[in-house]
């Protein structure tokens, strides 16, 4: 009974608690700190709860004056007189009863700040949806919803109802919400669903409305819309049903959806499909992407154990989306498959930091079990993409190309793990692993990345680099404690300029590590070579810690082979919030670097700043340099405004002087002097190793007796000279007032006797004012002058260059500014005002905008003079104008550059192309990063138009250059003719290329051809004349095929020839190529002419030499004795004559050309020819008519040829005054290739009266030489009149002495032109027409006679001879049946007749 008395006074107790806590909730003190309590516990750091005001019957009946939620950031959510009435007794029937939720006005300012949530922990429970207990909402009331605009981009307010019934089971549940704006615009929302979890069924719709200013239309970016409308319904249950989905905005966004599911045997199949586009849409990254038209496809079948996407599919652009996968209910097992393909990135590229593609491919392949307990399973992952850029990244660094990926992870025991992941491109290859345990939150990673050359990186590094490297890094993360070592190295690296043993081999080091709390360390960071390292300690907190910095270079040999000595530095960096203290010291000894020698140099220094921008230190340095004793002693200090302090700053070496006493300059004082000085310049020429000389002073005194301070500026020198360059005469001299202040300076420069600068004999330059403005003026004097004004601003962070005047003179090209411009410079940012100059006789207007990042500047040249290129390029001799105009855009790292261009009259100045038409030249020409394109158009005279096209993609670093070229259009030759010289005349024809190049490096391929019609050339000296020409050479790859070239020569002759060219450039080119003649007169000169059949062949390269050989056959040549004077062609030296002043003009010399001597190094031609003249080769004048044959073999090179042969006499006869003598000896050589002019041996001898007369013949064609002997010795005169009259020549009559004479006359060559006799044989076209005397039997007496023939077969002759007589009239035919041996026949008309064999041998 005791026990139940504990328990009744015990429950009773509990019960007046209880009630007596209900009434005291009732009471507004206790309402009051309920809701203080309240808020303070659903508070956090991140998050507040406000609650004011609770009032009402608690707990059934409440009402809440005001709910403030705010985060950092602010109040984001308030709601004003809110109430809550609802039944404490339905819950006993299992559903809690609402009567009313309301609010008289809720306000979202804006989203509240993101936080990280927590992972919730799982339950491991899975089964139906069930809530604890049921919801019957009767009335949702809101009678007004304030959306701001941070939120929704545009201000709405909303009048909501509303009601829901949500059984605890699901089942017959409802929800309606209605919405109605109700600040002007229409809008409306409305929700209506129906739905039973336990039938699994659902019927409902929702709309969205909105008239013009919209929520919506301000989301979009489009408030001009109409208006817009959603629908969304559904209806159907677990087994069948269907969605649809409707949206219109006018022409920004529409789309359309369908979902159906059916039943079908024992599965239920989805189909899906939703069409959308949004053209409309605003301008943007993101909008540009999703454009569309959008397409996403899908069906899928589901049943109690097997859900199977047969195929999802999104396109959008050119992005497709493909995934296949089922669901294995019963094992619990996901196997899914998921493809991207993107041919290009087009409207993604914008989002994608400007990447560019080809054929991008990406599959994923998954394989995942027990996803509702501990998943463990594969993900499989490979594609790629070739041509891969970035636009976003800086455009020195190399694009990635062709990109390999591959990788695998697997997730197990609640760790996923990225086993492998493979990224391979060819300037870099990135090798990965690492893990992540969500439970634990802890990770681990290793990267490799290797970088098989350097090469690519030359542009980014500014330098060509060579070698490779390779990094190792390892990271971990331990619930957000980060840890990072790495170790890799740099090797063969090659840097120009950079001695080997300081780059050759670089390793790299270290160790970093961060936590949550913000402490941080650096442990063993290290650059080491085999030249020196430089390492980092250091630890610390947030802003807080030290730095310790150290640099050893033990061998300074390592920096260049003419360097010596070590050194040494360390700098420790104390950070403590806002201010930095830095301590240095550094040692140097043993130095040597060319004149520069120093055996000891310590130096230390301190300084120390603070957040202000205040800045002391001070620096001290000893030691020796150049073995002049080094002394620097001082300290500063520069405050927040940037007054500068140096209480003493001291300094000696050799003969300078630093000398710094009290110098103050700030806002309240200036005081002190400076002074630095040098006596000897050429002290210096160690140092900075050049020689210099001369003498240079400055010094700056502050006066404090001005009350805003003024410093007196003074620099003086003498006797300057470096480089080239010297001045006589320095000075520098002026004031600066209120230094601290606007600055007012008046400073003049001057100098004078200046030497080397351009043709500048002196200077003056002035400045005056401060910083509100400065005027500057600048007067140049000498060949070259110039006279500038200008004046400068400062307006805000802008710089304003007003240039007012400006006019110069360069090597006698005036240059004019014609109108005052302005240049406005804003830190890397100059923008010119359109400027236009008068530049000689043209104009060179300028203007625009250069900028790092968005440039647009342009240039034009208008009617510019070219001969002004003489001016810079002495020789060029150049005429004619130009018009150009230049613009430049975009970054300047990687500027877009357009040129237009226009010359007219373009031609040197040169006495070979006085004759030669002007070119002119139109066409367009771009660099846009690394591509560079051009169109150019040349004409001259009224038949050349050629057209040149091409673009290439500039090289990076010791990348190739690669790009394309075409050629087109027709040349008339003709006008160019004087360009080939005096050698070549008549030179005509049309030639029409039409030509494609394809360039990689050295390597230029192509193919096209080129077409030469109607051509015709001439060369007088060799006597060739060519016409009717016609050629094709085709080029295919790096090969040139002659298809046909055919020329026409006199008698019907032809030249051809066929074969290829190989352009190798590292071996040269490479001929094989046939060269034929088929009875071409290649020589027709006075003095020779030859009709040449050929077959030669011409193979090999420029480096290896050419092969010339082949047979030639001289089918018929003509060699004409002494003819020579009707082809010289004399060189005349012409100089000006009676010119003032100068020495009379020494006596002229003709002289002929000599051919120039082939250097040394010149490409080997060597010889093998055969030469045959089988019959028909004439040797005629001064009275020589013989026929020869023979045969020559050529050999040696083309610079030193050899003949071995010659040609042998088959016949031939010497006339002199009417009588004939047979030759017994007749020889024709080449002795000299370089000049055909071949060299004769002949000799013919009679005897008369006892007594032996010779006739010799030698020399050359061009200069024989002929000579008279006799046996017994006579007189010249004497043997020619035995030889022609058989008497002495005291016996001669008058008439018989002018035969003499004549005789005489044609044998020295005095003779004008050729003989009578010649010109009636050449006119009839006889080889053969002799008019002479035949001997007698040695009394004197003679008989005369005629003789003609030809040969009308190769080897036979057919000839009639015709003696005074009339019936000695012969009919001759001689046979060549072998080389030596020959039949011959005559028949007289007297019926008498003869026939023979001849046999002839060189002896």
């Amino acid at each position: 009974m005791r026990i139940v008395r504990i328990l009744g006074w015990t429950a009773g107790g509990v019960v007046v608690t209880l009630t007596a806590a209900f009434a005291a909730l009732q009471l507004p003190p206790v309402q009051a700190a309920v809701a203080s309590l309240v808020s303070d516990l659903a508070s956090s750091p991140d998050s507040k709860l406000s609650l004011q005001g609770l009032s009402g019957f608690v707990p059934t009946d409440l009402k809440i004056a005001r709910i403030e939620l705010a985060d950092r950031q602010g109040t984001w959510l308030t709601v004003e007189d809110a109430e809550l009435r609802w039944s404490f007794l339905s819950l006993l029937g299992g559903r809690l009863r609402i009567d009313t939720v309301a609010a008289r006005r809720i306000d979202v300012a804006r989203a509240p700040e993101s936080t990280k949530a927590e992972p919730a922990p799982a339950t491991g429970k899975s089964g139906t949806l069930q809530l604890p207990v049921g919801v019957d909402l009767q009335t949702l009331s809101v009678d007004e919803l304030h959306l701001g605009a941070a939120l929704a981009q545009v201000d709405s307010r909303w009048k909501l109802s509303g009601n829901a019934l949500l059984p605890a089971d699901l089942a017959e549940g409802r929800l309606k919400l209605d919405g109605n704006r109700i600040d002007g615009p229409m809008g409306r929302l409305g929700v209506d669903l129906r739905f039973d979890a336990n039938r699994q069924t659902v019927d409902g719709s929702v709309t969205f409305d909105e008239g013009k200013g919209g929520v919506a239309a301000a989301l979009l970016q489009r408030p001009d819309l109409d208006g817009v409308a959603t629908r969304l319904t559904v209806k159907g249950d677990a087994r069948a049903g269907n969605a649809d989905l409707s949206v219109s905005a006018a022409d920004a966004v529409t789309a359309t959806g369908k979902a159906t599911w059916q039943p079908r045997d024992k599965a239920t199949e989805v189909e899906l499909r939703l069409d959308a586009a949004g053209p409309g849409l605003p301008k943007g990254p993101l909008t540009d992407a999703l454009r569309g038209p959008l397409t996403l496809t899908a069906t899928a079948s589901v049943d109690d154990k097997l859900v199977a996407l047969r195929e999802a599919r999104l396109a959008l652009g050119p992005l497709a989306v493909v995934a296949t996968g089922r669901y294995d209910r019963t094992a619990d097992r996901l196997q899914a498959t998921t493809t991207v393909e993107a041919a290009e990135p087009g409207p993604f590229a914008p989002l994608l930091a400007g990447a560019s593609w080809r054929g991008l491919r990406l599959e994923t392949k998954a394989d995942i079990a027990d996803l509702a307990k501990t998943p463990r399973g594969t993900v499989l992952l490979n594609g790629g993409a070739e041509d891969i850029s970035i636009a976003a990244i800086d455009p020195r660094l190399p694009p990635p190309g062709k990109v390999v990926i591959d990788g695998r992870a697997a997730l197990r025991d609640g760790t996923l793990t990225l086993e492998t992941l493979n990224v391979t491109s060819a300037p870099v290859s990135v090798t990965a692993a690492g893990s992540y345990v969500p439970a634990t939150d802890r990770a681990q990673a290793k990267v490799t990345l290797n970088l098989p050359s350097l090469a690519p990186y030359s542009a980014l590094a500014g330098r060509d680099l060579v070698g490779n490297a390779a990094l190792d890094l390892s990271a971990t993360s331990d619930k957000g404690d980060l840890a990072l070592t790495w170790q890799g190295a740099l090797r063969d690296l090659g840097v120009p300029n950079v001695p080997r043993d300081l780059a050759s081999s670089v390793s790299l080091g270290g160790s970093a590590s961060l936590k949550r709390d913000e402490t941080w360390t650096l442990r063993g960071v290290r650059v080491a070579s085999e030249g020196g390292a430089f390492g980092i300690e250091g630890s610390g907190r947030g802003k807080t810690g030290t730095l310790d910095l150290s640099l050893d270079l033990p061998k300074l040999a390592a920096l260049g082979a003419d360097v010596a000595g070590t050194a040494s530095a360390k700098a420790t960096i104390a950070l403590s919030g806002e201010n930095t203290e830095v301590k240095l010291t550094a040692a140097l000894r043993d130095i040597a670097h060319q004149q520069l020698k120093a055996q000891k140099l310590d130096l230390s220094a301190t300084a120390a700043l603070d957040a202000a921008g205040a800045v002391s230190g001070t620096v001290e340095a000893s030691g020796d340099v150049a073995s002049q004793a080094l002394t620097l002693n001082g300290s500063f200090a520069r405050n927040a405004s940037g007054g500068l302090t140096v209480p003493s700053f001291k300094g000696s070496w050799a003969s300078a002087v630093l000398d710094v006493v009290d110098l103050a300059v700030t806002e309240a004082r200036t005081s002190g002097h400076a002074r630095i000085g040098m006596a000897r310049l050429q002290d210096l020429a160690p140092l900075i190793g050049t020689e210099i000389a001369g003498s240079l002073e400055a010094e700056v005194k502050a006066d404090p007796a001005s009350p805003a301070g003024r410093l007196d500026v003074r620099v003086q020198g003498a006797d300057i000279r470096s480089g080239g360059i010297g001045v006589g005469a320095l000075t520098l001299g002026g004031t600066i007032d209120e230094p601290m202040g606007d600055a007012r300076a008046d400073l003049t420069l001057t100098a004078n006797r200046l030497a080397g600068v351009s043709g500048v004999n002196g200077l003056t330059a002035t400045a005056k004012g401060g910083k509100p403005g400065l005027d500057v003026t600048l007067q140049a004097n000498g060949s070259t002058s110039a006279n500038l004004a200008a004046r400068m601003e400062m307006v805000g962070e802008e710089i304003l260059v007003a240039l007012q005047r400006f006019d110069g003179r360069y090597d006698r090209i005036p240059l004019t500014l014609a109108a005052p411009t302005k240049i406005r410079v804003t830190g890397e940012r100059i923008r010119i005002d359109p400027t236009n100059l008068r530049l000689g006789g043209g104009r060179l207007t300028a203007g625009g905008t250069l900028d790092p990042t968005a440039s647009d500047f342009q240039v034009e040249l208008a009617a510019l003079p070219l001969s002004l290129v003489e001016a810079f390029a002495p020789g060029t001799n150049l005429e004619g104008t130009l018009n150009t105009r230049v613009r430049v855009q975009g970054p300047m790292a990687a500027p877009r550059i357009e040129a237009t261009y226009n010359a007219a009259g373009v031609r040197a100045r040169l006495p070979d192309t006085s004759l030669v038409p002007p070119i002119a030249l139109q066409g367009t020409a771009s660099l846009a990063g690394q591509q560079a394109a051009f169109d150019a158009r040349v004409t001259a005279g009224g038949s050349t138009n050629l057209t040149l096209k091409g673009q290439a993609t500039l090289p990076q670093g010791r990348a190739a250059l690669a790009g394309n070229a075409t050629i087109g259009g027709t040349v008339d030759i003709a006008p160019f003719a004087p360009l080939a010289g005096n050698s070549i005349r008549g030179l005509s024809g049309t030639l029409r290329p039409n030509l494609t190049f394809e360039i990689a490096g050295s390597r230029v391929t192509g193919s096209g051809t080129v077409d030469l019609s109607n051509a015709a050339l001439a060369m007088p000296e060799a006597g060739l004349r060519l016409g009717n020409g016609e050629a094709r050479l085709a080029l295919q790859g790096d090969t040139v095929q002659i298809q046909r070239f055919t020329f026409q020569t006199g008698r019907s002759g032809a030249v051809t020839a066929s074969g290829t060219v190989r352009l190798d450039p590292d071996q040269g080119p490479a001929f094989d190529l046939t060269v034929g003649s088929q009875r071409a007169l290649l020589v027709n000169r006075p003095d020779l002419v030859a009709t040449v059949s050929s077959n030669i062949k011409i193979a090999g390269s420029t480096s290896s030499g050419i092969d010339v050989s082949g047979p030639i056959t001289i089918d018929r040549a003509e060699i004409s004795v002494g003819a020579a004077q009707s082809i010289d062609f004399p060189t005349l030296q012409v100089r000006e004559i009676n010119k003032p002043g100068a020495p009379p003009p020494a006596p002229v010399k003709l002289e002929k050309t000599k051919k120039e001597e082939p250097p040394p190094t010149a490409m080997p031609i060597r010889l093998a020819l055969a030469i045959s003249a089988p019959q028909a080769i004439f040797v005629r004048g001064r009275g020589l008519d013989a026929e020869m044959s023979g045969q020559f073999q050529v050999g040696g090179t083309a610079a030193a040829p050899t003949v071995i042969g010659g040609l042998n006499m088959r016949r031939g006869d010497f006339t002199l005054g009417g009588r004939k003598l047979n030759f017994t000896r007749g020889l024709v050589a080449l002795d000299n290739l370089n000049t055909i002019d071949p060299s004769l041996d002949f000799v013919a001898s009679t005897v008369v009266q006892q007594t032996t007369i010779t006739i010799t013949i030698s020399g050359t064609s061009r200069a024989p030489v002929i000579a008279i002997s006799s046996s017994p010795s006579l007189p010249a005169d004497e043997a020619m009149a035995l030889l022609i009259f058989g008497k002495p020549a005291s016996s001669l009559s008058a008439f018989e002495l002018v035969q003499i004479a004549g005789a005489l006359a044609e044998l020295t060559g005095q003779s004008p032109g050729s003989s009578f006799m010649g010109r009636i044989r050449q006119g009839l076209g006889l080889d053969r027409l002799t008019v002479g005397t035949d001997s007698g039997s040695g009394s004197g007496g003679s008989s005369v006679s005629i003789e003609a023939g030809r040969y009308v077969a190769p080897g036979i002759y057919v000839g009639a001879k015709q003696g005074a007589s009339g019936n000695s009239s012969r009919g001759v035919v001689q046979i060549e049946v072998l080389d030596n041996v020959k039949l011959e026949g005559d028949i007289g008309a007297d019926s008498t007749g003869r026939v023979g064999a001849k046999m002839e041998w060189d002896y």
